[in-house]
């Protein structure tokens, strides 16, 4: 029998300060150094060089005031689009599948980054962080639906699904130096779309930030 640790309360909000920023941007470089290889650096990618940029900006989640897990943006200049290969025309593809008619083209923003601190892995935190931080407050750009882009392995991916928030695939993702630690054979990196008020559950996408969350192992959520 598995028996639930007992919940944290974790605090999610936008990382707007200098102060949280720079938090933030410490908790990315530390986790990617050490897990990866790869420096982070304020405005150069190297995909073959084990070199990658920080994001736009910041959301955050706190436990008793202590910075436990970070995600970015990338907003305008997309990671997937620069050396994903992913094509506009790739996107209006899925859009327009999606019924999605627009005469103004959305911001591309591209979801990033996303950590959790060493020591509070496999507290249930993940799931949770990951939904939180696809509420509207954190995606807008302007006031208005972003298309949201996102890349990751399967396995990852299927994080998203488990909280309610749809991907569509967009293409494979190409084979960098960067990502040898972290791709697997059988687990391939994939680019994907998500087209925020038709594919993430209501529960996340309204939520208002800051919020707190109750925060579980057998926590997750799973969308109506």
């Amino acid at each position: 029998m598995i028996v639930a640790q007992p919940s944290l309360r974790m605090s999610v909000g936008l990382a707007e300060s200098p102060t949280d920023v720079a938090a933030c941007e410490e908790l990315v470089a530390e986790t990617y150094l050490r897990e990866y290889g790869v420096l982070m650096t304020p405005d150069r990618t190297d995909p073959d060089g084990l070199v990658e940029r920080m994001p736009d900006r910041f959301v955050m989640g706190r436990v008793d005031g202590e910075l436990v897990s970070c995600a970015g943006l990338y907003v305008g200049r997309t990671y997937v689009e620069e050396f994903g290969g992913v094509t506009r025309e790739d996107i209006d593809r899925v859009l327009n599948d999606a019924g999605v008619w627009e005469d103004r083209p959305r911001v591309r923003v591209e979801y990033t980054k996303v950590v959790v601190r060493q020591e509070f892995g496999r507290r249930g935190i993940g799931r949770h962080f990951i939904g939180a931080t696809h509420s509207a407050d954190f995606l807008r750009v302007d006031g208005q639906p972003p298309v949201l882009l996102v890349c990751a392995k399967l396995s990852i991916l299927r994080l998203w699904r488990a909280v309610g928030i749809r991907t569509r695939k967009l293409r494979d993702f190409p084979a960098y130096r960067n990502h040898a630690r972290y791709r697997r054979s059988g687990d391939p990196m994939e680019s994907h779309l998500i087209i925020p008020e038709q594919d993430i559950h209501p529960r996340w996408y309204d939520l208002s930030l800051p919020a707190t969350l109750d925060v579980g192992v057998l926590g997750g959520v799973i969308a109506d």
